[in-house]
Order: structure tokens, then sequence, then C-alpha cells
């Protein structure tokens, strides 16, 4: 009966050593495979164009506005730029790249960017009569800035790889109250 116990441990610990090494080596290949993300896009001459023309923007405090017919190239831009960010935030969401490295990598430009045209999405929102516009990146935005996450939500984080928003869905208007407080911060 001892031996038997042994053997059936043995083999609980194998299992488990062979489910941590699994989950280790998926961790470091999304790693490896975000450092890519963000490599390939970092010399991509129309992001640059539209980050630049975003900070011109920004430093003359002007939001484009979609029922101003001048402003055309203007919301393009600023399109294209949230929409880059929309697809980050996704692949974060659904845990296709590493939330901590992009994080450190592109939470200032991607936070800046969304705060300081929340005007202009809430526009688009309107018009398209969908709330559901850049709404990752909204999500992804405030868990950001929020800085602080229950503790079980950080379990349930850790186990899944991932991160858990699915509860933001029930509190969109606390959400969208606390991204307009800070957009009065910067």
């Amino acid at each position: 009966m001892d031996e038997g116990l042994s053997i059936i441990a043995a083999a609980i610990m194998a299992i488990a050593g062979i489910f941590y090494t699994s989950r280790q080596q998926r961790k470091l290949l999304r790693k490896q495979h975000t450092f890519q993300v963000i490599d390939r896009l970092n010399g991509w001459a129309e992001l640059e164009d539209c980050v630049n023309h975003a900070v011109a923007l920004i430093k003359k405090g002007r939001i484009p506005s979609l029922a101003v017919k001048a402003h055309a190239r203007d919301c393009a831009k600023i399109e294209f730029l949230l929409n880059y960010y929309e697809v980050l935030a996704s692949a974060v969401i659904c845990g296709d790249v590493d939330e901590e490295l992009m994080r450190r990598m592109e939470r200032g430009r991607l936070t800046r960017t969304y705060l300081k045209f929340l005007p202009y999405v809430e526009e688009v929102r309107t018009d398209d009569n969908n709330i559901r516009v850049w709404e990752n990146l909204e999500f992804i935005t405030y868990r950001w800035e929020r800085g602080q996450h229950d503790h079980f939500d950080a379990l349930v984080d850790r186990m899944m790889m991932r991160p858990t928003i699915q509860h933001l869905e029930f509190q969109r208007e606390e959400v969208k109250a606390y991204l307009w407080e800070q957009r009065g911060k910067l």
C-alpha cells in the first residue's frame, strides 16, 4: 500500500509538472509574440504619421468633429490611431499578447490617446448608434488607469493568463464617468 501511494503521488507530481511547464512555455511564447508585434509596428510610417497628427491636434487643443467636413482628414487619422489601439487592446483581452509587457510599452500613448479623443469617441458612438465602438480600448484604458484590481479578479487573471473584463459590461456608466474624470485631469 505504501508503494502504491508513492507511485500515485509521483504520477500526480509528474502531471502537475507537465502542466506547469506547458503554462510557462505559453507565457514565454506570448511575450515573444508581443515583442514581435510591437517591433513590426514601430517602423510603420502611416502609424507614425497618425501619431504625429494626433499630437499636433492635442497641442492645439482641437478635437475633430464628424459634423465638420473640413475635419474629415483629422477624423480619418484619429480613427486609424484608435483602431490601431483597439486591435492591441483586443489582443490583450483575448490573451494573444502579454498584458503586463504591453502595459509597460504602450500604456502612456494608448491611454492618453483614448482619453484626449474621448469626445470624438462619444460622437462616433452616437452617430453610429453603437456603444461598442472602440469598446476594448475603453475597457483596457479603464483597467490600466484605475490601477487597482480585486484580489479574486487578479487570481482569475493569473490562472486564465488574460484579463477578465466581462464584468465591466455591466458597469459601463461607472467606466464612462471615471474615464471622463481622468480626461479632466490631463
